[in-house]
């Protein structure tokens, strides 16, 4: 219920400066995964094995393809990597 109401306060909010700012940071953490992802996935073909520090929230290991055959890691604080295995769960 959050995130419906958080888009609806987005799109009716254009002129509201802190919408607008939080639009622009979406924005920017789009673009930012898309680059990353496109790196890994050029590079992950020529490793074989991939550590993630500070991996928090992040899906990379199971939602890119290009993974497959690649050992992944995740290295983070123990409550954040158990509070993602029980969201992912």
């Amino acid at each position: 219920a959050a995130l419906p109401a958080l888009a609806a306060w987005l799109a009716e909010a254009a002129e509201d400066p802190d919408a607008r700012r939080l639009r622009q940071h979406v924005d920017r953490l789009a673009i930012r995964t898309a680059r990353i992802d496109a790196l890994l996935d050029e590079m992950l073909p020529t490793v074989e094995q991939c550590v993630i520090l500070g991996a928090g929230l992040d899906t990379r290991a199971w939602r890119l393809a290009s993974t497959a055959g690649v050992r992944m890691f995740e290295a983070d604080f123990a409550q954040v990597l158990d509070f993602k295995a029980a969201r992912l769960a």
